[in-house]
């Protein structure tokens, strides 16, 4: 029986033994999106992978687990990072390589006892991006923001079919219910839309970044609180302009203002260039991105991701 601690952002679950102890245990990372019509995808971190009382059974019987309940709560897909020991446990629980896993090492802030580096979702102070050409502000998607635009954004991105104006609201509702954890991040295009109307209006927003922040125990490797990079895009007529770099550099920013210890993130081998030139590595030790749908979409690719 696998038990829960319960956190509406990222859950822990736990395998006992016969007398009560741990012998395995897996964290939930839940992300709702606007991609996807709204669905949520799941992060699953495993919290004991050297614990010596867990056995390729328990572990498996961990993972289903954990996998039923995502797709009991209408969760479409579950990533995981994973060594290459791990294959046949993937693999035996349908998993298929995703994509690239990258990671950069932070030097966190130091901060006061009272404060752990979080607040609410709209703690995040707005941003100054210098490009080559324009000045950009990064500041976090609220409900004045069209929420055409932002899909339109997305779009570039992944799938991402029309949703009302009130699932917009309600999934914002849901980042802000994260206290900070989950953040979603948007870019202004200069002077807004332009004023003659065109056949195909630009959106107003020209950039997005999503950050996660996940507590995870020391003997990870990774320090107590690692951010997860995601769902980056650029709108197409403001690519090259060195937006995609400067929105990495803020999230490097944020990250260590909120004390994370690592940045994370997955991509093609085909966008490994760029994220390298973010001072971003290939993780150690193989560590690779694996997923599984858990429910049928009209998509054939893993990839959520800059492109």
């Amino acid at each position: 029986e696998v038990q829960e601690a319960n956190d509406p952002f990222q859950r822990l679950y736990v395998l006992p033994g016969p007398y009560g102890q741990p012998i395995a245990a897996a964290s939930l990372l839940m992300e709702p999106k606007c991609l996807r019509a709204a669905m949520t995808c799941c992060h699953i971190c495993e919290v004991l992978r050297d614990a010596t009382r867990a056995t390729a059974a328990t572990r498996e019987a961990l993972l289903q687990s954990v996998l039923e309940i995502a797709r009991g709560e209408g969760c479409y897909k579950a990533i995981m990072d994973a060594p290459p020991a791990d294959v046949p446990l993937l693999r035996a629980c349908g998993f298929e390589p995703n994509s690239l896993t990258m990671g950069l090492s932070l030097v966190p802030k130091m901060l006061p006892p009272e404060e752990d580096g979080f607040s609410n979702y709209e703690s995040v102070k707005p941003k100054e991006l210098a490009c080559a050409k324009h000045t950009y502000t990064l500041r976090p998607l609220h409900e004045s923001d069209e929420y055409v635009d932002y899909i339109a954004l997305l779009s570039q991105l992944s799938q991402a079919p029309a949703i009302g104006e009130s699932t917009f609201m309600r999934q914002l509702g849901k980042f802000r219910k994260a206290d900070g954890r989950h953040l979603v991040l948007v870019v202004d295009r200069p002077g807004g839309r332009p004023s003659k109307p065109l056949l195909h209006q630009p959106p107003a927003l020209i950039g997005s970044i999503t950050l996660l922040f996940e507590w995870l125990p020391p003997s990870n490797g990774l320090g107590r609180i690692v951010m997860r990079i995601e769902d980056v895009v650029v709108d197409a007529s403001a690519r090259g302009t060195g937006l995609g770099r400067a929105l990495i550099a803020a999230a490097i920013e944020i990250g260590v203002e909120r004390g994370a210890h690592a940045a994370t993130l997955n991509c093609s081998e085909a966008n490994e260039p760029f994220y390298t030139k973010c001072g971003f590595e290939r993780a150690p030790g193989g560590l690779h991105c694996w997923a599984k749908y858990l429910m049928v979409t009209r998509v054939s690719s893993h990839t959520d991701e800059y492109r």
